[in-house]
């Protein structure tokens, strides 16, 4: 498996740089090394001079024996997240990828084994996926049930709160009004008598 690493005029590319991009490189797609031919890294600024968040972008090139490349493009705030985050969507694409062959190949040597997931796959899909898009909508129906009885709760509680409040209210206005009831009242008693002139 051969590593080429390549970069724009605004990535600077040295000896520590490109022993990192190998290194990751080895690491990560060790259980392919039998089965790839090629690796490139290719590694550019997006807008060059500018800072930016997204500012590096990796695109990893693999080319599997015998068979088309694959191409996973990343950008990332510099170029060890944008190499690490494109290494592992990588490997993810590789698995993915050697596991479908792998099925295929497993299917074509056993005839029966094709046999058995045509008769598996022929039970009606349309009727199951029916079912799935029912299901789906109960789900949501119940979820909108949830959420309205949640509301209302919170309603309720909302008015229960203000209504307690206003009482509260009332209640200290009437206090204040006998007092100053009383006030009066005693202020009244303690006046002198008017004479009647």
């Amino acid at each position: 498996m051969k590593i080429q690493v390549n970069s724009d005029k605004n990535v600077q590319m040295d000896a520590r740089v490109m022993g990192f991009v190998r290194a990751e490189a080895n690491h990560a797609l060790q259980r392919f090394k039998s089965k790839l031919t090629r690796v490139e890294f290719h590694l550019s600024d997006v807008n060059s001079h500018k800072f930016g968040r997204l500012d590096k972008r990796c695109l990893i090139e693999v080319r599997p024996a015998g068979h088309r490349p694959l191409a996973i493009r990343v950008a990332s705030p510099n170029v060890r997240a944008a190499v690490l985050s494109a290494l592992s969507k990588m490997r993810t694409a590789l698995d993915t990828f050697f596991g479908k062959l792998e099925a295929r190949h497993a299917i074509a040597r056993r005839p029966q084994l094709r046999l058995a997931l045509v008769h598996s796959n022929s039970r009606k899909p349309a009727a199951k996926k029916k079912a799935a898009a029912r299901a789906k909508v109960a789900k949501r129906a119940a979820a909108r049930k949830i959420a309205a009885k949640k509301t209302m709760a919170k309603r309720a509680i909302a008015k229960k709160t203000v209504a307690r409040k206003v009482a509260r209210k009332r209640v200290q206005a009437a206090a204040i009004r006998s007092k100053k009831k009383a006030i009066y009242q005693a202020r009244r008693k303690s006046w002198p008598a008017r004479r009647a002139a």
